[in-house]
């Protein structure tokens, strides 16, 4: 009989229910949980900043590719097409010592540079530009690149941060909830950014800005983590923030 009750007390020790829920200590004075929060904003452009590669194909000697500039005589043609597409004349600025890399990092080109508010007809202008410089001797309009922008750029990015801290908050309280415990008062918050070579502080602000090669000529380009188009400008902001590690009531 007592082996009997023996073996179904044993019996009930394996089969019964354990609980698995670990139940949590009080957060110690000054506790905290830090978590990373993820905003982004965007609207259209308002304007879009235009960097025109001017070049021709380098000329080779015996020992490899032979320097040789471009002239700003070339360059001032292209701004005089410009000016008869009714780009202001003295919106234009004139580079005569930048590199193209269609031709290699060592080639020697000029570029234009200026502001288009008709973000719409973009597409329409630089078609109107290659057409006119097309049959012209010398240099050609050989890469572009295109900065798109919007005016009230801070705006855009307070409310990227908005974003940013309700992330940070939502986040901060399923982690705490993982620990039976809530998230309580904000103790710090900084902004958490690490740009990289296509990510440029500009005019104060920090906005997703095109400056990758000009080796080519492409009205959309959008990269991951934020766009920059004809279509929108995303700005994105990545906040640390800590808050108090409270018990749950």
């Amino acid at each position: 009989m007592k082996r009997f009750i023996l073996a179904l007390v044993v019996a009930v020790a394996f089969v019964a229910p354990r609980e698995t829920a670990v139940a949590a200590s009080p957060p110690e004075e000054g506790a905290g949980i830090t978590v990373l929060g993820y905003g982004s904003a965007s609207a259209p452009p308002d304007s879009v900043r235009i960097k025109l590669i001017v070049s021709e194909e380098p000329i080779y000697g015996p020992g490899g590719p032979v320097l040789k500039f471009v002239q700003m005589a070339d360059l001032e043609d292209v701004r005089d097409v410009l000016v008869e597409l009714g780009i202001e004349s003295d919106a234009i600025e004139i580079n005569p010592f930048t590199r193209d890399y269609v031709y290699g990092p060592a080639s020697s080109a000029g570029e234009l540079t200026f502001t288009y508010t008709d973000v719409p007809g973009l597409r329409s202008l630089v078609e109107s530009l290659l057409e006119e410089v097309e049959d012209r001797r010398g240099p050609k309009v050989s890469g572009a690149q295109f900065d798109f922008r919007v005016d009230d750029c801070k705006a855009l990015e307070t409310e990227a941060m908005r974003a940013a801290v309700a992330d940070a908050r939502d986040r901060a309280e399923r982690l705490a909830a993982t620990l039976g415990m809530t998230a309580g008062n904000v103790i710090s918050i900084s902004e958490d950014v690490a740009l990289s070579d296509s990510d440029v502080a500009v005019e104060g602000c920090i906005a997703k800005h095109y400056t990758g090669s000009p080796g080519g000529i492409g009205l959309f380009s959008g990269r991951v983590g934020g766009t920059n188009s004809a279509v929108k400008v995303e700005i994105g902001i990545l906040v640390k923030t800590t808050f108090t590690l409270e018990a749950s009531e």
